[in-house]
């Protein structure tokens, strides 16, 4: 299990990069809040293997990178504004669904959710982002992959 500082690091480096693929002009100025402010790009390519779609209150993130010792798939969710939500984060490859558990989500907060792949052709593999929100249905990223 990773240790919370990692997941932390991990967040930042998602968010950075995140903010390089928007345009930003420094890394030092990247914040989770200024992300989903700027929304996704309207195709929803935020870079290689790194993917988003912009919603009424929020933001669903969905990438993949090569950690050295497995591929980290991670899905995100920043909630921006609207009422109280109860969710769970995912992603899809091939049909599969893999999900994380239910979270509720008020306006400012965010979740990343990780899971590992020990192949390294995973990481050209196609999967999906997803979000299933309670009583309103699930939401989907364009297709990550190489």
């Amino acid at each position: 299990m990773r240790t919370f500082s990692t997941k932390v690091a991990r967040l930042l480096a998602v968010s950075t990069l995140t903010a390089a693929a928007l345009g930003a002009t420094t890394a030092a100025h990247a914040d989770s809040a200024t992300i989903v402010q700027a929304g996704c790009p309207r195709d929803g390519r935020l870079g290689p293997n790194y993917v988003c779609t912009s919603l009424s209150n929020g933001a669903v993130f969905h990438n993949k990178m090569d950690d050295g010792n497995f591929i980290a798939i991670h899905s995100s969710y920043e909630k921006r504004g609207g009422g109280r939500i109860t969710a769970k984060l995912g992603y899809s490859h091939r049909g599969n669904e893999r999900w994380g558990g239910w979270h509720d989500y008020s306006a400012g907060q965010s979740r990343m959710e990780e899971d590992r792949n020990y192949d390294f052709a995973f990481l050209c593999e196609p999967t999906i982002g997803l979000l299933k929100v309670d009583g309103q249905g699930m939401f989907q990223t364009p297709m990550a992959s190489c």
